[in-house]
């Protein structure tokens, strides 16, 4: 049944952003390299189907499982599809062989379902499962060790349907400005182990069984990584939050700590132009519900925690953690209402914000903004102690997504 009531909080997702944001990305990273677009976890919130639809301009999608996946091919979605998690049951690989979804192993046991699945297959068929190798170089997450790679690299090289793609890789620090040094040792890990690829498997061998038009494809980085370090772009190139407008490490930082990365001037200049041109996807707003006059010395909210020093207006905003709006915010979060920054005050309700407007003449229905142009997702972030991520895909169902 459709829903004849509005909604008080609303996400406006700009389509035509992501696609200006891609083509920022493309402009920057490196010639050769391509564009792995990641649309996991509903597009990180912006809506799955909608997002891969305005991303025919990028060269393959990611995302995080099998049922992602299935939601993009039955909806006629027909790019070239990766699952960075690989899949878990025998159907899953079946879907993805039958439905050319090129699926991450990363454990033993990905190459054992692998097994049994071609055991099933025809010998004589000619269909490949075109597949990457994930390498653990330091995150400890998904991967293979040193030693596990280079058997199930040759164990896989004897199964006639598969195809390596190529290698990939995942740094745990690249967007800590700080931490270069985890992200050098990691990169210099994973090449190690492909450098010695030919010694431990044998040129040869590898030659005629794994390579995918004569060459490897290397991918290692994420949005972070594809800003401070292009040496590493390589082959495929994986930006997820930056598709959406935002970045952890802001222009602001960028300019601040610039001397932390080794970045020639052209890449700085390009750096500084990428984030300067920046959209947000998502914009959320919400109104102005209530209002009432306060004393001062009169609390407001839960627990009495904000305590006025003078008369003022509140305003009750139609937003709350239920919402998926962050309870715990510190004590300079804002709102934009009407062209003016205005501050949250006492504790954050499930259904609501209160906000100090002072003596402005600020109206029940009025248009709040809790993030979009002019306060962006990473600031409400930072000001919640949080990534900009688990605000994206955090917000519940009660709001209202518009395109």
């Amino acid at each position: 049944m459709t829903n004849r009531f509005n909604y008080r909080a609303v996400a406006n997702i700009s389509l035509s952003n992501i696609s200006h944001n891609l083509n920022l990305i493309k402009n920057y990273i490196s010639p050769n390299s391509k564009v792995l677009a990641m649309i996991k976890a509903n597009a990180y919130g912006h809506g799955l189907f909608e997002v891969a639809n305005s991303l025919e301009k990028a060269d393959m999608l990611g995302m995080a499982c099998c049922s992602e996946a299935y939601t993009l091919r039955e909806n006629k979605v027909m790019q070239d599809i990766i699952l960075m998690q690989g899949v878990s049951y025998l159907d899953e690989l079946e879907y993805c062989f039958n439905n050319n979804c090129q699926i991450v192993i990363n454990t033993k046991y990905h190459v054992e379902l692998i097994n049994r699945f071609s055991k099933k297959l025809d010998s004589k068929s000619n269909k490949k499962l075109i597949i990457w190798l994930k390498i653990n170089s330091g995150m400890n997450r998904l991967g293979f060790s040193l030693d596990e790679f280079y058997h199930a690299l040759n164990e896989l090289s004897g199964i006639s349907i598969v195809k390596v793609s190529g290698f990939i890789g995942h740094f745990s620090n690249s967007d800590d400005l700080n931490k270069s040094n985890i992200t050098d040792e990691q990169s210099n890990k994973y090449f190690k182990v492909l450098n010695n690829i030919p010694r431990v498997l044998g040129s040869e061998h590898v030659s005629s069984k794994l390579l995918v038009q004569n060459k490897y494809n290397f991918s290692l980085c994420n949005s972070a990584a594809t800003l401070f370090y292009p040496h590493l772009h390589h082959s495929y190139i994986r930006p997820g939050l930056l598709l959406y407008g935002a970045c952890r490490i802001t222009l602001e930082d960028y300019l601040k700590n610039k001397t932390e990365f080794n970045l020639d001037v052209k890449h700085q200049e390009k750096l500084i132009h990428l984030l300067s041109n920046l959209k947000p996807a998502m914009s959320l707003y919400s109104e102005v519900i209530s209002k009432h006059s306060i004393s001062k010395g009169d609390s407001v909210g839960y627990g009495s925690l904000y305590t006025s020093e003078k008369s003022s207006t509140i305003v009750i905003v139609g937003i709350g953690y239920g919402d998926g709006f962050p309870r715990e915010i510190a004590k300079d979060t804002k709102v934009f209402i009407n062209g003016k920054l205005y501050p949250i005050v006492g504790s954050v309700s499930m259904d609501m914000l209160n906000v100090d407007v002072g003596n402005d003449n600020i109206n029940i229905g009025d248009k709040v903004e809790i993030f979009g142009d002019n306060i962006s997702v990473t600031t409400l972030a930072k000001s919640a102690n949080t990534i900009s991520y688990t605000i994206l895909t955090g917000l519940s169902s009660r709001v209202k997504v518009t395109y």
